[in-house]
């Protein structure tokens, strides 16, 4: 690894006239999360190293497809390669952000310097700036993100003319600041709406959607990058939602399998790269999952994703979660469900073992905030409902942080914290789990609720289990 470093470096001083056909891409990462670093193009990984002693890594890439590459150590961040690239990259994951201490030198460092500068900057405003813009008038709106996206573009016209780009890097470069934009403009009329108590969305200004003639649903460059995606999903949701509202079924409301179902009609008429659509079609299944838990609505939904997906293995993963919401319909049986004790032993919990009604509830280590929350309402609610048992998943895959966490945490007693096996394994048994949902169970190993808030269970807890056992979503 040492005499790699050496040889890029004189690569990095003394570069070729020709492109050379090796392309090289390494690194050091202090404070890595994992010991495995990522290389995907497109969504398959093409390989993958592990850190040497000094936390540093690299790939030695020939007659590489030029373009998006994603690397990974828990988070990600993309990069541009091209051929003859010898990019070196530096980040620390705890004296900042995963994102901001990330820097490049070497060959093919100015396009990625540019790339992750952009993303900050973008990062930035959205997190300062966009949210205060929701509230005001449409034509102000347009007008303020407009002068946000040409300072951009004078940043992007310098990058051009300073360096000999290839067309491919500039169209990167160029989509870094467009569909960030497109984004934010697919989210104004619903956020408007919402955060000014409407009826209806706003009436745009004239011309407000012309960039939709510059998208395209089909770009094999762009097709895996997450500003890229991240546009097609709002766009998507747009479209169903004003397709919802113009047929909802109930006033004022939109109907969620409604808006859902069309939404996977849009993205399987209007996309062409089976690979995305069967993303989408996944985030869309998962989507659904967590607003609806209604047995009808479930059954048309699933039967629908079916006709409209063609892969085998995600299906798979959207069936579990379908069979895992039946399977926690009010009146039902709890499945058996398997967690890691303190020892680190899997201990198993059946049906049979519910001598009170207990209530599962779901915390994680990354969510300071909201496990202080999470404990100052345990607490009320032990006091106030003595005779239930309340039992602690933390859903993190360490367990000695988990562990360490739940005396700094000061969470309950250790009797009744666990760890989940995987976050895989709570999806594919528990569906999917948000950060405040409650189970409740009664004493008889029936689901009293699978879908609670922690924050609204109290009404619950109050009730009958017999009464309760009863009622079954329709």
């Amino acid at each position: 690894m040492k005499k790699l470093f050496i040889a890029l470096t004189v690569l990095f001083t003394y570069s070729c006239k020709e492109t050379p056909e090796i392309t090289y891409f390494g690194g050091e990462i202090v404070n890595p999360y994992d010991d495995t670093i990522y290389l995907l193009y497109e969504d398959d990984i093409i390989d993958s190293v592990e850190l040497d002693d000094n936390n540093r890594f690299m790939f030695e890439l020939s007659d590489i497809k030029e373009g998006l590459y994603r690397f990974e150590n828990n988070e990600y961040q993309h990069i541009i390669l091209e051929k003859g690239d010898s990019l070196l990259m530096r980040l620390n994951t705890i004296d900042n952000s995963f994102d901001e201490s990330l820097v490049f030198s070497g060959r093919g460092a100015e396009k990625n310097n540019f790339l992750i500068d952009l993303f900050l900057l973008i990062e930035d405003e959205e997190y300062w700036l966009i949210p205060n813009f929701y509230d005001i008038d449409p034509v102000l709106f347009e007008k303020k993100l407009d002068s946000l996206r040409e300072m951009k573009m004078e940043l992007y016209a310098d990058f051009v003319k300073e360096n000999d780009n290839s067309d491919l890097v500039n169209h990167i470069a160029k989509a870094s600041i467009d569909y960030p934009y497109y984004r934010i403009k697919e989210q104004f009329p619903l956020r408007h709406k919402y955060s000014n108590n409407l009826d209806s969305v706003p009436q745009m200004p004239e011309g407000y959607y012309g960039y939709l003639k510059d998208i395209s649903y089909s770009d094999s460059v762009l097709v895996y990058y997450r500003p890229y995606l991240q546009f097609m999903d709002k766009h998507l949701n747009r479209l169903a939602f004003m397709y919802s509202q113009k047929h909802r079924k109930d006033k004022g409301t939109v109907w969620p399998l409604q808006f859902f179902v069309h939404k996977l009609d849009l993205i399987d008429s209007l996309l062409s790269k089976d690979a995305i659509k069967e993303d989408l079609f996944e985030s869309t299944a998962l989507s659904y999952f967590k607003v609806d838990h209604n047995n009808l609505n479930n059954k048309a939904f699933i039967d629908h994703y079916h006709t409209v997906s063609q892969h085998e293995e995600k299906q798979h993963i959207i069936d579990n979660i379908y069979h895992s919401i039946v399977n926690l319909q009010p009146g039902k049986t709890v499945p058996t469900l398997t967690f890691v004790d303190m020892e680190g032993d899997l201990r198993e919990i059946d049906s049979l073992h519910y001598p009170e009604r207990t209530v599962y509830y779901f915390w994680s280590m990354s969510q300071k905030n909201h496990t202080k929350n999470i404990r100052k309402q345990i607490f009320a609610l032990q006091e106030k409902f003595p005779n239930c048992r309340f039992i602690g998943i933390n859903i993190d895959s360490d367990q000695k942080m988990w562990k360490d966490g739940l005396i700094a945490a000061n969470m309950i007693e250790d009797t009744n914290q666990f760890r989940a096996r995987s976050f895989d394994y709570l999806i594919n048994t528990l569906g999917y789990i948000q950060p405040n949902r409650v189970i409740v169970v009664g004493k008889n190993g029936k689901v009293i609720e699978g879908f609670g808030n922690i924050f609204n269970v109290a009404p619950i807890l109050q009730r009958n289990d017999s009464r309760l056992s009863q009622r079954v979503y329709r």
